[in-house]
């Protein structure tokens, strides 16, 4: 049996938990809240209450053979990520030093990383170029992830869906803005995000970058035609005249030359049984 534990057991990183619990592994889940502890335990994941943001709370942290970093800011402003993506993360790889070496530590960044390429195809070969201070500090975030002296791998996650977690009750009441600008998008599934982990903690080299997303790359104009069309109300898409497309393709042939195969290769197999 191995120990697991997932540092920021939200929405992602609880998901993964439970597959590892699933699998008879031991899992810990590190998170700062009773509230969110007990909801952990009923999982079968073994809550451990902690906040990256205060060290103090990180002297004693239970050993592991692996380690996922999956960590959320309270809000999306710069000076919430600075403190989770940059000191909190910081905290956590300082503190984590004095516990064995785990065999393997993932760090879930973001595809954001890559800012707008004009919706050319890029690869974990193209350099990122963060645009915004926010994707500058998710940017540092991974390059401090790997100057840590541990041995670790970047998944940079696409944009997150699944139950819980999708565009469908938004459409439904209104609550979605009409989409004039076009873009690419690059999603990955969560439960695919964690039948991944156990194939990357095998196969996956240290000090790799990974891109986390599904086969297809989709224009946000066809992802909500498709879904507003399959729930059977007018669609949002307002600017038709083939505006230029901004974004990026990401090529996710790394990743799968880990030997996995996804159980939803585009959102049209992940949405198909929410409607």
């Amino acid at each position: 049996m191995y120990t697991i534990l997932v540092v920021g057991a939200g929405y992602t990183g609880s998901a993964i938990g439970r597959l590892f619990v699933e699998k008879k592994q031991k899992v810990y889940g590190l998170t700062r809240s009773e509230a969110s502890a007990k909801e952990l335990k009923a999982q079968g994941i073994m809550p451990w209450i902690a906040d990256l943001t205060k060290p103090e709370t990180l002297q004693r942290l239970p050993k592991a053979h692996f380690v996922v970093i999956c960590p959320a800011p309270d809000s999306r402003d710069e000076e919430s990520y600075r403190r989770i993506y940059l000191d909190g993360v910081s905290h956590f790889l300082e503190a984590f030093k004095k516990n064995p070496r785990p065999h393997l530590m993932v760090y879930l960044s973001s595809t954001s990383v890559w800012a707008d390429c004009g919706g050319e195809w890029v690869d974990e070969t193209v350099e990122p170029n963060p645009g915004t201070t926010r994707q500058r500090i998710l940017y540092e975030a991974e390059r401090q992830v790997l100057r840590s002296g541990l041995p670790v791998a970047i998944f940079r996650s696409g944009g997150i869906y699944g139950p819980g977690r999708n565009r469908l009750q938004a459409l439904r009441e209104g609550r979605v803005s009409a989409i004039e600008e076009d873009e690419y998008m690059n999603l990955i599934h969560v439960e695919d995000i964690a039948a991944l982990m156990p194939v990357i903690f095998k196969s996956a080299r240290e000090g790799e970058i990974y891109a986390g997303v599904d086969d297809l790359p989709v224009k946000k104009s066809e992802y909500y035609d498709w879904l507003t069309s399959k729930l059977g109300i007018s669609s949002v898409v307002k600017n038709r005249q083939g505006a230029a497309v901004r974004g990026k393709r990401i090529r996710n042939h790394k990743l799968k030359s880990l030997g996995y195969e996804f159980k939803y290769p585009s959102f049209r197999e992940g949405y198909e049984d929410s409607f």
